[in-house]
């Protein structure tokens, strides 16, 4: 059974984006470190994971990391909607990669 999906909201710019996501991941995991790295990047940590958010100018993407390897795992990217319906599934999948007790859905 799929959810219904909203219309898309409005647009964020990626800093509205990027925090809206970090908060939504510190709401399960309040420890949860972010930093900004300049305008276009921003990186969160968790133990020994690391979730990029990053404005690469065409599209707002999250990549991954763990532990000491310096090879993406996966990515993921916000290109069209950029919206709170977006950021809130987006959240949700950052926080499955941090800890697998939020990989089922809400």
């Amino acid at each position: 059974m799929r959810s219904e999906i909203p219309p898309p909201g409005p647009a964020m710019t990626f800093d509205v984006w990027a925090r809206a996501i970090v908060d939504g991941v510190r709401t399960r995991l309040p420890d949860v470190r972010a930093v900004r790295k300049g305008p276009r990047l921003v990186i969160i940590r968790h133990a020994d994971r690391e979730a990029q958010l990053v404005d690469d100018g065409g599209a707002f993407c999250i990549s991954f990391r763990a532990g000491d390897c310096a090879i993406t795992m996966s990515g993921l990217v916000d290109r069209d909607r950029r919206d709170a319906f977006t950021v809130r599934n987006l959240a949700h999948s950052v926080l499955g990669f941090f800890d697998a007790r939020f990989t089922l859905p809400d």
